[in-house]
């Protein structure tokens, strides 16, 4: 899992993305086929954008820097962290 960095997103699907698919419509369309058609073309570059937007957020990367941080306590051996260390690994949401 990533949390993406929807501020990115935002700014690229309000400037009209730069995606583009081909849209075979024609004037014997019924409708319906023309809405499915236009909704599944957009469909399909919405999710080219999406994995395009840089992660934020990578839980997975932060679990691995707690682990290697992490000290053990001597009397009962339990991993532990240090809170300040803690923090700023959170915050930073990547590995250094």
């Amino acid at each position: 899992m990533r949390l993406i960095d929807a501020d990115y997103l935002i700014k690229v699907l309000n400037s009209g993305g730069s995606e583009t698919t081909d849209i075979n419509i024609n004037k014997n369309m019924p409708l319906g086929e023309i809405v499915d058609t236009v909704i599944n073309a957009y469909r399909k570059c919405l999710f080219a954008e999406l994995e395009k937007v840089p992660t934020a957020y990578d839980v997975d990367k932060v679990i691995k820097r707690l682990e290697v941080n992490s000290m053990y306590a001597q009397a009962d051996d339990e991993a532990f962290v240090m809170l300040d260390d803690a923090v700023e690994i959170v915050k930073s949401g990547y590995l250094k």
